[in-house]
């Protein structure tokens, strides 16, 4: 599988502007700001963020409880975003605080998503969050983003983010996480847009992703798109392992429906 390699876009800093706006209203409900240079829980990395107030910030993150600390650092790291001076990255050459940034963003996510698996979030809406950073196009974000949106119950708002980065990124592995994910969303709407967006894949999407979307799409075949998915198998170039992947899991769905 093609190896994914830390990039951080231009489009990163409009994006986590919006996340700084948004989070402000929700960090800022009577209770101190709690910098991210404290950890939410033994054993997690710490996040960059301005260095001031190391003993109140403790005593506040303590009483504040974890999941409330992950979203108080997610804030400050946007606000990294826009005062790289006034934080605590790594620049040793231009483009380290970016990845520097962007992994301390992906760990907080993921410190949101194991506090969600315990049902220990609180009043944060870790859903809400994770939608929001589903349109950085950071793979290794996006992949904390969709591993927090799974650690929560299903929402069809989840969908349409999902399916957008999808669309917009040819990231293998993110296929096939968000694959699995969609799987929870059965409704028809739901279908109808994950059906067109893996076809649309299959056609015309990036070479290792339109390998994943052929192995693992049998979820998503029923005996009402049986036949489009068929004609799309014989449309592909003959001896691609697009093809080769996608008869493959055809057979598979028909051996099963014949009980075999």
């Amino acid at each position: 599988m093609k190896h994914r390699m830390w990039a951080v876009p231009a489009a990163f800093l409009i994006v986590t502007g919006l996340f700084y706006a948004a989070f402000s209203a929700a960090g800022s409900s009577g209770s101190e700001e709690t910098g991210p240079s404290q950890p939410v829980a033994s054993g997690t990395a710490a996040a960059a963020a301005p260095s001031s107030g190391g003993q109140a910030a403790g005593l506040a993150a303590f009483n504040q409880g974890p999941a409330k600390v992950a979203m108080q650092r997610l804030q400050a790291l946007a606000q990294c975003e826009q005062q790289p001076q006034q934080c605590d990255l790594d620049d040793s050459d231009p483009r380290a605080s970016h990845f520097d940034l962007g992994r301390r963003v992906a760990t907080e996510l993921n410190n949101l998503a194991v506090l969600a698996r315990a049902g220990a979030l609180g009043e944060v809406d870790g859903g809400s969050i994770a939608r929001r950073y589903m349109q950085n196009e950071d793979g290794h974000i996006q992949e904390a983003a969709l591993s927090l949106i799974s650690a929560l119950p299903a929402n069809s708002a989840n969908v349409d983010p999902i399916l957008s980065a999808l669309q917009q990124g040819h990231d293998a592995q993110i296929y096939s996480q968000a694959m699995r994910e969609l799987v929870r969303y059965p409704d028809e709407g739901s279908r109808s847009r994950v059906e067109n967006t893996l076809i649309e894949t299959l056609q015309t999407g990036g070479h290792f992703a339109g390998q994943v979307v052929a192995e693992e799409i049998l979820p998503f075949i029923n005996s009402g798109n049986l036949a489009r998915f068929q004609e799309l198998a014989g449309q592909l170039p003959p001896g691609s392992a697009k093809r080769r992947l996608l008869e493959g899991t055809l057979s598979e769905f028909v051996q099963r429906q014949s009980g075999g």
